[in-house]
């Protein structure tokens, strides 16, 4: 029970990291977004990218949160299977976003 407390915590630490992104609230920076060499020197791909990883967290982090409460009483019982389904939610979405920036059109 106490991993599924600290995983749901989890959840929505990461729900809060993401909305300021997700809202393009964040100015480019070297610390706190998506931080590729494409993304620090374009503002506008920038705020595109980071925008997209944000709602890809957001997204990510409630599915997990629901899996984790809604089956607690299945596979999803052992910690393990918890933090897998969080770990693999979050990889999903940072995958999602590193493809989403790939594909972004390129700015001269």
């Amino acid at each position: 029970m106490l991993v599924t407390i600290a995983l749901l915590v989890a959840c929505v630490i990461v729900a809060a990291v993401a909305v300021p992104l997700m809202l393009r609230l964040i100015p480019q920076n070297r610390i706190y977004g998506v931080r590729t060499e494409r993304t620090l020197s374009q503002e506008t791909a920038w705020f595109e990218v980071n925008a997209y990883g944000g709602r890809a967290l957001l997204v990510a982090v409630g599915v997990a949160a629901l899996l984790i409460v809604s089956y607690q009483g299945t596979w999803l019982r052992a910690a393990w299977s918890q933090l897998a389904v969080f770990l693999l939610a979050v990889a999903a979405a940072v995958a999602a976003t590193l493809v989403y920036e790939r594909r972004l059109p390129r700015q001269e």
